[in-house]
């Protein structure tokens, strides 16, 4: 049961490392940009085919971001959100085919209405495979099949605000159960523009 268990793990690993080596990548990861109202923005990624692989058919999106109370992110449109910046987004294009290694440019541009409110706005652009990705490597007897997504995340600041940091903490609690012990807080944002909150139990 153990040298099963040792195979599971090592194979898991493998795979891990795998994904890493041939996963195509898209560039820069994250945007911060300062955009005035009324006006247009057009912004440049640059898109890599995995190492190893075929032909890859990657499709493109914007969308919204939000992260859950366990810290995992959550990738999908938010109804209602005052403060998205998805409905300003206009891709050129939405289907992206690459070559094992070759380089694209993916453009679009980003255009903030005159009426937008001050403040940051909030989205991503998603790239991910339509189909999974078959992956040969010359010394191992095996082939893979991989599809993961990667998320450009932008933050569009919309000048004419006074900016105001200010929070609090709703909610601290500790709870022990068999020895263990749980730290949950809860911390409400006040101001008008983003947080990145860190604490120490």
């Amino acid at each position: 049961m153990k040298g099963k268990n040792a195979f599971i793990v090592g194979f898991f690993c493998l795979v891990l490392v795998m994904g890493s080596l041939y996963a195509f990548r898209v560039t820069p990861a994250r945007l911060d940009l300062t955009i005035a109202r009324g006006k247009t923005v057009e912004v440049v990624l640059n898109l890599i085919g995995s190492r190893g692989a075929g032909r890859e058919h990657l499709m493109v999106f914007p969308t919204d971001i939000s992260m859950k109370r366990d810290g995992s992110l959550n990738f999908s449109r938010l109804e209602g959100f005052e403060y998205s910046a998805v409905p300003w987004i206009k891709l050129e294009q939405t289907r992206i085919t690459l070559l094992g290694g070759q380089k694209k440019e993916l453009k679009f541009k980003i255009s903030v209405p005159r009426k937008a409110k001050p403040g940051e706005y909030y989205a991503v652009i998603m790239v991910e495979p339509t189909e999974f990705t078959n992956v040969r490597t010359k010394d191992k007897p095996f082939m893979i099949k991989m599809k993961s997504r990667i998320a450009v995340v932008l933050v569009i600041n919309v000048p004419g605000r006074i900016y105001e940091k200010k929070g609090e903490v709703v909610l601290a609690k500790v709870d022990e159960t068999n020895g263990k012990i749980k730290v949950t807080s809860t911390f409400r944002n006040a101001g008008n523009i983003h947080l990145d909150v860190s604490g120490t139990a």
